[in-house]
């Protein structure tokens, strides 16, 4: 049996998260998803989820948290990539809350 291909998808539960993990998945990836939902739809999971007919590994919690990524890493060990889309993305909100974005 051929070891996985884990790659960790930070906003896995975004628009563009979550089109790439169906790609990962067809192209023999084991995405590992990371979400908060501050800013995405958990319905995308079970979208996922319906056209790949796999369950989604998701791990709930803020990317930006190092200590909640250790346990990600310590948990799933052999990732061998990362792809970032965890973001804020509201250009009004950005002026209304700088630091947010900062």
């Amino acid at each position: 049996m051929k070891p996985e291909k884990k790659i960790l998808v930070t906003g896995g539960a975004g628009y563009i998260g979550a089109h790439t993990t169906v790609e990962l998945f067809n192209q023999g990836y084991a995405p590992i998803l990371v979400d908060d939902f501050s800013k995405s739809d958990r319905r995308l999971i079970s979208g996922i989820e319906k056209i790949t007919g796999t369950p989604v590994r998701l791990f709930e919690g803020n990317c930006s948290d190092r200590d909640f990524l250790k346990k990600i890493i310590v948990q799933e060990p052999g990732i061998v990539g990362v792809m970032h889309f965890a973001a804020y993305k509201s250009v009004g909100e950005s002026v209304q809350y700088p630091l947010r974005y900062y």
